[in-house]
């Protein structure tokens, strides 16, 4: 399978919508699962010890686990500003981001982006795993 470079990440990133940009940061840095990323609320995230707390209920494995707080994750978090009326983390005008593959796929194509058939976090999940 293909793993996108860095130059080609940072492609990415400049044609994703503002709203997609910090789920496809989530998800390629610490190599997250769509729905875990989706469903992420800020109750989950540990600035000070530096990971995001996963429940068995919230991931796709059905397992808890501790993430960690990769720095360009953590400025991002902390680049979004919290909703008083939901504790989910990741929105669009407000309300949680529904189906966003439309869009995605959109950036990758601007981004010049060929024979990459990848959602946005099995692209980061690969792409995270050959950085160690």
């Amino acid at each position: 399978m293909r793993i996108l470079d860095q130059a080609e990440f940072d492609r990415l990133l400049h044609y994703c919508p503002t709203h997609v940009r910090p789920i496809v940061i989530t998800g390629y840095y610490p190599g997250m699962h769509l729905s875990e990323i989706t469903n992420l609320t800020w109750d989950k995230i540990d600035v000070q010890k530096g990971c995001i707390r996963l429940a068995g209920k919230d991931t796709k494995t059905k397992t808890g686990r501790s993430v960690p707080l990769h720095p360009t994750v953590k400025n991002t978090m902390e680049g979004i500003p919290r909703a008083l009326h939901t504790n989910l983390v990741f929105l669009k005008d407000g309300d949680p981001v529904g189906e966003f593959k439309r869009s995605y796929n959109t950036a990758l194509r601007r981004a010049g982006i060929k024979d990459f058939h990848s959602t946005p976090t099995s692209l980061c999940n690969k792409q995270y795993a050959t950085s160690r």
